[in-house]
């Protein structure tokens, strides 16, 4: 059953992904908030999927990973970002209280989200390197990400920092102070979204590294056991001896090549849009609006890469099969 969801919103994620290649070229003046409302959608179909392969008794036990979870947190955290990025989209000057409020959300939202997803990568290391239960940690993941967005976008919000851009002519910072305003940009969202998304890539490439050390590690071993015809009962001071867990041999090695891509899509997604998005929604502030095709290139990008981030992480999450490893 899961298989045939995952199926059916693949086929419909590349369908929006000729859509959005349409929309970039032909409607661009209404890129950010067209593809914000596309990534709400995504999210929403993604969610609601996830609902009905819950209320499966043979599939329920599937979902039921920390991980998991963590991403349907993050998912609707990004549905509610969409939302307030096609809001915020379609607003003018006029309406400078709910500019400001849409922005609010829509900073909470991207930075509980990220926070989330640095949180899975931080998970899989825990569980799998040093044997922690993440089910314990849980809770812990999901409040310390709802702290660290509220410390970072209350202060902005409560300050009239959020509301109408002279700028880029958009909800986004309103203050007019070039230096002021890149103080704002960098300590509030752009500097805590960059970590983030590096601390995913780092987490999780000490992860990959340790699965392929372990597998070779492994694969040693039972060369050497069966060339010494040992009993693999007495393998344990020889697993010690590679510094393995004290369980690992009593676990075969077996092929990563699955697991090591599903683990770095996130990271690398991650790495792609924020990163990206981080340099793209800085050059309007450090080149002092939009003074020519370039600078509105550069803004429209900007535009895609908000716009579609939700739509990105719908479709990893639709693309998730929840049976390679259950952690």
């Amino acid at each position: 059953m899961f298989v045939a969801v995952t199926t059916i919103l693949l086929k419909l994620s590349c369908a929006l992904c000729v859509l959005l290649v349409f929309l970039f070229c032909f409607c661009r003046n209404q890129l950010w908030a067209i593809t914000s409302t596309v990534g709400a959608g995504l999210c929403f179909v993604v969610l609601v999927m996830s609902f009905v392969v819950w209320l499966h008794p043979k599939s329920r036990p599937y979902l039921d990973r920390v991980s998991w979870r963590i991403v349907v947190w993050a998912l609707a955290a990004n549905m509610i970002f969409a939302i307030a990025s096609a809001v915020g989209g379609q607003l003018t000057e006029s309406a400078e209280s709910l500019c400001g409020f849409s922005i609010f959300v829509l900073q909470l939202m991207l930075q509980f989200s990220s926070f989330l997803l640095f949180s899975i990568s931080l998970n899989l290391q825990f569980v799998i390197i040093y044997n922690f239960r993440g089910q314990s940690l849980e809770r812990f993941y999901i409040a310390a990400s709802a702290v660290m967005a509220i410390i970072l976008a209350v202060p902005p919000y409560a300050t009239g920092v959020y509301g109408w851009d002279p700028l880029e002519g958009d909800c986004w910072y309103s203050n007019k102070n070039p230096n002021k305003r890149l103080i704002w940009q960098i300590s509030t969202q752009m500097l805590w979204t960059a970590l983030t998304a590096f601390g995913e890539i780092v987490t999780s490439g000490y992860v990959i590294i340790w699965m392929l050390r372990y597998n070779v590690s492994t694969e040693s071993m039972q060369v050497t056991l069966i060339q010494n015809n040992m009993n693999p009962s007495s393998s344990h001071a020889y697993t010690k001896h590679l510094q393995l867990p004290p369980q690992s041999y009593i676990i075969r090695s077996i092929d990563y090549r699955h697991i090591v891509l599903r683990i770095a899509l996130y990271p690398l997604v991650s790495c792609l849009v924020n990163v990206l998005s981080v340099f793209t929604a800085l050059h309007s502030t450090v080149a002092k609006g939009i003074n020519n095709s370039s600078d509105y290139n550069i803004l429209l990008l900007s535009d895609f890469l908000y716009g579609g981030r939700a739509i990105a992480y719908a479709i990893l999450a639709a693309s998730d099969p929840v049976s390679v490893l259950n952690y």
